[in-house]
């Protein structure tokens, strides 16, 4: 079996399987973007915006793009020129609304790419503008983390935009849990806001096993738990929210009936 993968989405990978005799089938897979859905998330605000290139229309460059009048725009007249919003935070970004400086009769091929620290962009959408209005056109996308964010000419013709917005989320802050179960058994008495619990071991046992649950979305928080060696001895939960703030709650084992 050969395979093939593609060096860009969208693209295609081939596998190519060989049987004994010869014989050859190539599969092929179609690696694509994810179809445009509503854009669900809040209108986020820019702190600042720059470009590889100043090149504007009435005169206050990059900044054009976030003034709320369609008469003025940024323009990157060639291939890989791009314009930068920086949210001032990271945000979980899933969509942005782009404006065409003459949208309804011309196209533009352009990238999104987002970056935490404002390296290391990654491409998170990729496609053509309509040709069809001049007002914004939603482009939606998998939900990333990202402080900065930028919209990058991917063709060979200048392309002007007048206003872009971006939608997202803020990043959970939550770092409480709502329930903790010692060996499969929730611990009674539980608050999110009390960090630490007591519970009896007949001597002998092994360190029970702890499972926990957050009060926000399991894919928002991470929970570590630093295990007891021994007993008597304690368990720690490590609650990390999407800002990096942690909360760590105890469980202390110790010999008892």
């Amino acid at each position: 079996m050969k395979i093939t993968n593609t060096t860009a989405v969208p693209g295609a990978a081939n596998v190519q399987v060989t049987a004994h005799n010869g014989t050859q089938t190539t599969y092929t897979v179609q690696l694509v973007f994810e179809p445009l859905k509503p854009i669900s998330g809040i209108k986020l605000d820019a702190s600042n915006v720059t470009a590889s290139v100043y090149g504007s229309v009435y005169g206050v460059g990059p900044g054009n793009v976030i003034d709320n009048n369609p008469l003025t725009s940024w323009v990157g007249t060639e291939k890989n020129q791009w314009i930068k919003l920086d949210l001032g935070e990271i945000r979980n970004v899933d969509g942005l609304k782009i404006a065409w400086e003459q949208g309804s009769t011309r196209s533009n091929t352009f990238d999104i790419e987002v970056s935490v620290i404002g390296n290391n962009w990654r491409k998170v959408y990729g496609t053509t503008s309509t040709g069809t209005t001049s007002g914004l056109e939603p482009y939606t996308f998998r939900e990333s983390p990202a402080r900065y964010i930028r919209v990058k000419n991917a063709g060979n013709q200048p392309m002007a935009i007048t206003e872009i917005e971006v939608y997202g989320q803020w990043l959970t802050t939550d770092m409480s849990l709502q329930s903790i179960k010692v060996n499969n058994v929730e611990q009674q008495g539980f608050n999110a806001e009390q960090l630490e619990y007591t519970v009896p071991v007949a001597a002998g046992d092994a360190v029970p096993t702890i499972h926990a649950v957050s009060t926000a979305p399991a894919e928002r928080t991470l929970i570590l738990v630093k295990p007891a060696v021994a007993v008597p001895g304690t368990t720690e939960l490590v609650v990390t929210s999407e800002n990096a703030a942690t909360r760590t709650y105890k469980v202390n084992f110790v010999a008892g009936n």
